[in-house]
């Protein structure tokens, strides 16, 4: 009996043993926050804490160091920087000690927008055995964000120095998918749903980006608001288009960026995610990036219609042509050859000059840029359509088609130089059957002179005569419309032109695009002064012929009488 209570007293003071030793042989580190998230604007830092603990109720830890791997918070060429306070280079616990570390974050101003993720690693020394070390780790993620996304960061998610509410979230990104590949003025579509976790209803501000990582550039962007309840949810859907002169071809420097927030409080309710796309260029691949007409064109008066070309593509290009159809006007257009290194943009121009007896109206037209063969790029973005509104100077009625005004120009088109004055008589009759306030407004197309409103009063059939002076501020073919307005809409409207230069050309054009000489406007005012000059220069003329005449006969009589005189002398003195 009693070896045997031996045997059990011996048991339980091994056990005890152990229990003691074991705790003083294994000392535990332990970092309490295992995942970090942080954000922030390149160019900027921001700071959170995580917190060092010796769980052991016995033994130190001794040197306890963070460490992490900078190639982890790299874009190739710079790094994000991680720097720990506390009490020197490393720091000793003492049994079920803690430490809080403060982690500053450092973000270089060109370092590239995107997602770093790295291991932070806590290393200590058992200080009842030297030789045996400890360690913990922890994950620390910077999202380096664009400038002005969520000005404060997410406000809801586990954001360093920001609290988890969740409120307001992109829930998922429908499209674009990871990866996906666009070419040069392809349409990128977007998809998002975004949730209202609030308890309260909110108005919210959905916008997506197209962003070149590299640059922390905008290249397309699009908003739409919408409310959505509280506790609900709402798809929001638009597009981007890829910009045709993108930098260059990558897999990994263009992101969409989607981002929802309470319409005017970014504070309180703010989230946004990215989503990596990829761009890829054909090497022969030109488009036409826009169709700019003058707008509007007018019949009888030369315009132009540009065309901006672009070599989206990798390889230059090599006599490339550039066609403009407007078909119901039968226009056929086709430009001179040029080469095009890639990238590059040209700018092409069409003059046009529409005859006078065309309708005005909107008419569609289309510009097709065409190969050194030929033949039209192998892309729907080599062909572009385009309307362009046609004004012919006709007179318009009122609302309802009922005419209460009429207006006619004494002149509706000039030849002028530039920096001199035009002026127009205008004659406004009120053909309504009551008496009416009227404006007279004169509206430049472009910046070339300045507007001009007269307003007066007309009783029925009564008519309105105004000079209307301009100023020719600008050399270009011009054109200004004149409308007469009732009641706030417009009752009458006629248009007129200005080919100003600064110096007046002798040539003009007609219908049918006959070549002949014209007077300049300038002249014709001119005409009656120049007349009376001539005249009077005739004049002066004539008398000064007279008065040379007069004063040579007077002089061939003087002479004649002193030869008579001077022979008379000589026969005196023969005798």
């Amino acid at each position: 009996m009693n070896n045997h209570i031996k045997k059990i007293s011996v048991f339980f003071a091994l056990l005890l043993v152990l229990v003691i030793a074991f705790p003083l042989a294994k000392a535990q580190l332990d970092v309490l926050e295992g995942s970090l998230l942080g954000e922030e604007e390149r160019g900027e830092s921001l700071v959170g804490n995580v917190t060092v603990k010796n769980t052991n109720v016995v033994t130190g830890i001794n040197d306890i160091t963070l460490t992490y791997n900078s190639a982890d918070f790299s874009d190739g060429q710079d790094n994000i920087t991680l720097a720990f306070s506390h009490n020197g280079v490393s720091f000793d616990l003492g049994a079920n000690g803690s430490q809080v570390v403060t982690l500053t974050v450092t973000i270089p101003s060109d370092m590239d927008l995107d997602r770093y993720t790295g291991t932070v690693t806590v290393t200590g020394i058992n200080d009842a055995n030297l030789s045996e070390t400890f360690k913990d780790t922890f994950t620390l993620t910077i999202d380096v964000r664009p400038t002005d996304l969520c000005k404060d960061g997410r406000v809801g998610d586990k954001v360093l120095g920001r609290v988890n509410n969740d409120e307001l979230n992109i829930d998922d990104i429908d499209d674009p998918n990871e990866d996906d590949n666009f070419k040069p003025l392809e349409t990128i579509d977007v998809g998002v749903n975004v949730d209202n976790d609030a308890d309260e209803d909110l108005e919210v501000e959905f916008k997506a980006f197209l962003v070149d990582k590299e640059d922390d550039d905008v290249l397309a962007e699009f908003t739409d608001v919408a409310d959505i309840d509280e506790n609900d949810d709402l798809d929001f859907d638009g597009s981007l288009i890829v910009p045709a002169d993108i930098e260059d071809e990558s897999t990994s420097r263009y992101a969409v960026y989607v981002m929802a927030s309470e319409d005017g409080n970014e504070d309180d309710y703010c989230d946004w995610e990215q989503i990596d796309i990829e761009i890829e260029k054909d090497n022969d691949d030109v488009v036409v990036d826009k169709v700019i007409p003058q707008e509007p064109l007018v019949c009888g008066v030369s315009s132009e219609i540009e065309a901006r070309i672009v070599n989206a593509g990798g390889d230059d290009q090599r006599d490339v042509s550039v066609k403009l159809f407007i078909n119901d006007l039968k226009i056929a257009l086709t430009s001179a050859e040029f080469d095009l290194d890639k990238k590059d943009t040209q700018k092409v121009l069409f003059d046009l000059s529409l005859p006078k007896t065309i309708a005005a109206g909107t008419y569609s037209g289309r510009v097709e840029v065409l190969d050194e063969d030929g033949a039209v790029y192998d892309r729907n973005e080599a062909r572009k359509e385009f309307q362009v509104t046609v004004e012919c100077g006709t007179q318009s009625g009122g609302t309802g088609g009922k005419v209460n005004a009429a207006l006619s120009l004494s002149q509706s088109s000039f030849t002028a130089r530039k920096d001199s004055a035009i002026t127009t008589i205008a004659t406004i009759k009120n053909t309504g059957d009551s008496a009416k306030t009227f404006i007279l407004r004169v509206t430049p197309v472009g910046d070339w002179t300045e507007p001009v409103e007269i307003s007066f009063s007309l009783a029925a059939g009564e008519t309105q005569i105004e000079s209307i002076a301009l100023a020719v501020e600008k050399e270009g073919n011009h054109v200004a419309k004149v409308e007469v307005l009732a009641d706030g809409q417009v009752v009458a409207t006629q248009t007129f032109t200005v080919d100003a230069k600064e110096v007046v050309s002798g040539t003009g054009s007609q219908d049918g695009g006959i070549t002949a000489r014209t007077v300049s406007t300038a002249f014709k005012e001119q005409l009656p002064l120049v007349i009376l000059i001539s005249l009077l220069a005739l004049a002066v003329m004539i008398l000064l012929i007279w008065l040379i005449a007069s004063s040579l006969v007077k002089r061939a009589k003087g002479n004649g009488r002193g030869l008579r005189e001077i022979k008379e002398g000589v026969k005196g003195k023969r005798r």
